[in-house]
């Protein structure tokens, strides 16, 4: 995510610093903060930080120069408890993100030794030679069967998926509702929601489960076989989200978990913004 939104934020700061020469950056980070959208329950939150970048629309009159403060000299000022809440929340995000990347290097570990393992088992098993056929039938010779592959039901049923409006609503993933969208070699619970829109809109998604690390699709239409056209999701994230600008149509959330094979308690949100509303 930083790497798309800092050259944003870099080119909101440089059109602010622009129209208002004389500020500060410490101003220029405030005036940036003060009209931004918020986005979440609380503002500001570690999900969204202060909200969704945005600058106001150009007015006649311009806000009031900021007044220069004389640089302080003598006593270094003391480092200030918002920056350093802010240095330890990146401690932890980046503790965060060693554990994801131990993760990952333990599943591809996993993954080397499976493919290793398949390789000593051989390729395709020789091919049985074809009997030949004698005027009398000969009776069929008993042959142990080749065990059928046991696919996991890839559809839902309609009772999996409903029609919902922008808010709050609380679910349960369960084994009678299966992940469409997931990987097909392992079994994802899933519950999917269905809303239109009438108009060019912003559309946010949050879910969020106390214990089980969630995942989310994006899908385009009324079913739950449409096509992906975002998802959001990773290891030992227990909330998850998504913003993107949809045009007028229906569409669908398929609100999944991380882990196969998992159930348990889930709340999913919907916000719905018209892009030109301030």
């Amino acid at each position: 995510g930083t790497s798309q939104s800092s050259p944003h934020i870099a080119g909101l700061a440089a059109l602010v610093k622009q129209g208002f020469p004389d500020y500060a950056p410490h101003q220029i980070a405030d005036y940036l903060k003060t009209n931004a959208a918020p986005r979440g329950i609380a503002n500001p939150n570690n999900d969204w930080g202060y909200g969704f970048a945005r600058l106001p629309a150009p007015s006649g009159t311009p806000p009031p120069t900021p007044t220069q403060t004389a640089t302080p000299t003598g006593v270094p000022t003391p480092v200030s408890g918002a920056f350093e809440s802010r240095l330890g929340e990146l401690e932890r995000q980046m503790s965060a993100v060693q554990r994801l990347m131990e993760s990952m290097q333990s599943l591809i570990q996993a993954l080397t030794a499976r493919v290793a393992a398949l390789e000593q088992g051989g390729g395709a098993p020789a091919a049985t030679p074809t009997p030949t056929p004698t005027a009398t039938p000969a009776t069929p010779a008993t042959a142990t069967p080749s065990p059928t592959p046991t696919n996991t039901p890839r559809a839902s049923t309609s009772a999996c998926r409903q029609t919902i409006q922008p808010g709050a609503i609380i679910g349960t993933w369960t084994a009678d509702c299966v992940s469409v969208s997931s990987p097909s070699n392992q079994t994802y619970y899933a519950k999917f929601y269905t809303f239109t829109l009438d108009a060019e809109s912003y559309i946010t998604i949050h879910l969020d489960s106390i214990d089980v690390s969630s995942y989310l699709y994006l899908l385009e239409g009324a079913g739950i076989y449409g096509d992906i056209l975002a998802e959001s999701g990773a290891g030992n994230h227990r909330n998850v989200g998504e913003e993107v600008l949809l045009i007028p149509g229906s569409y669908t959330i398929e609100a999944t978990t991380y882990s196969p094979g998992v159930t348990g308690d889930f709340r999913l949100e919907l916000f719905v913004q018209d892009p030109l509303a301030p």
